[in-house]
């Protein structure tokens, strides 16, 4: 695992290994760095502990963020987070999984409102039976 300054012309100037990846972490911020695979894809990490278990977080490819200074960044913000033991990974993951729920309600709303004002009103009752049936067990589940 090289340590290197990672500056912008450095990290445009860095070349894919032949096979596998390789890690270059920086000098100035510890625990950031920049993964590299054989296919050349260049990706923003951070590693920490947190309540003593080491944590790799992918903060992003260099598609997505592709200043150093705003990399560096968002991985002080992590490495913060984690030295008050937060473990930044986990709470992204909670506030998807937070996300899809409020999702999920937001559409079952929606789905009861057009069952009940558009497809009651305006279909046979064997069809208004079904579509509740579908609706319920095939839709509003996943």
């Amino acid at each position: 695992m090289p340590k290197i300054k990672l500056t912008q012309p450095a990290v445009d100037k860095l070349k894919a290994p032949s096979a596998g990846r390789v890690e270059f972490w920086d000098t100035q911020l510890p625990g950031f760095g920049l993964r590299i695979s054989d296919r050349g894809r260049k990706t923003w990490i951070a590693m920490y502990r947190v309540k003593r278990k080491l944590v790799r977080e992918t903060i992003g490819t260099i598609a997505t963020i592709p200043n150093v200074a705003e990399a560096r960044t968002r991985a002080r913000e992590s490495l913060l987070k984690a030295q008050s033991g937060v473990n930044p990974v986990e709470a992204r993951r909670t506030s998807v999984a937070r996300a899809a729920r409020e999702a999920a309600e937001t559409f079952g709303l929606g789905a009861d409102r057009y069952l009940r004002e558009y497809v009651e009103k305006n279909t046979r009752p064997a069809t208004v039976k079904e579509t509740w049936r579908i609706i319920e067990r095939d839709v509003k589940p996943r």
